[in-house]
């Protein structure tokens, strides 16, 4: 299943917090925690999926530190789930 929305990613692309180090970004880069395009046919442009990111810091999680896990473990409290919930979610989701 691919996902595209131009809207969410929006969303990840306003002026925020870095959700990672928590400095202020202008120009956040969207993280998909679930690689879009690289293969995976899940493309995942979902709110579950991302993280808004500075520069530097989506350049580290694209390196993998963060790592996938510490990654869903950030958006699942965002989302106000168990991170267990929240990778069953995405199973469905990539299965579907």
């Amino acid at each position: 299943m691919k996902i595209v929305s131009p809207e969410t990613l929006a969303r990840f692309r306003e002026p925020g917090l870095c959700e990672l180090c928590g400095e202020f970004v202008c120009f956040p880069d969207p993280h998909h925690v679930f690689a879009r395009g690289r293969g995976d046919a899940f493309r995942n442009d979902l709110s579950l999926n991302l993280l808004l990111l500075c520069r530097p810091c989506h350049a580290a999680a694209e390196s993998g530190n963060p790592s996938r896990k510490q990654c869903l473990a950030i958006i699942a409290e965002r989302e106000g789930l168990d991170v267990e919930q929240l990778e069953l979610i995405l199973k469905i989701m990539r299965n579907a």
